[in-house]
């Protein structure tokens, strides 16, 4: 399967719409190099998109955009914006359901590393 657009026609010249489409369009090349599986749809406001790599071990890889906006409350009429952004890799071969990780940026009191896992 592909990642497909579900945009309307109004959107296709968003800016938000070229960026979204870009990432969409890097993660299905990145998932077809390793001989994966990819599937979800995008459009300007978000994106939701699902791939899977077998060799050499299996890897489900799932990644989520979405912007809210909302109007907030009659006496402060403001407009404020939400944006949510997910992005969850999983291994379906781990030993065990409590082995846990994070992986965070670098600090200062770390060494050279990149980055970190707790």
């Amino acid at each position: 399967m592909k990642i497909k657009s579900n945009a309307a026609s109004s959107e296709l010249t968003s800016p938000f719409y070229k960026i979204n489409e870009e990432f969409c369009r890097q993660f299905e090349n990145y998932i077809a190099i390793k001989n994966g599986k990819v599937k979800g749809n995008y459009n300007a406001w978000s994106y939701f998109i699902q791939g899977e790599i077998m060799a050499p071990k299996p890897w489900h890889l799932k990644y989520k955009k979405a912007t809210y906006t909302s109007t907030g409350n009659l006496i402060l009429s403001s407009k404020k914006q939400n944006l949510l952004t997910l992005a969850e890799w999983s291994i379906p071969w781990a030993i065990s359901n409590n082995s846990e990780f994070i992986i965070r940026k670098k600090i200062a009191l770390d060494s050279r590393k990149n980055f970190s896992i707790i």
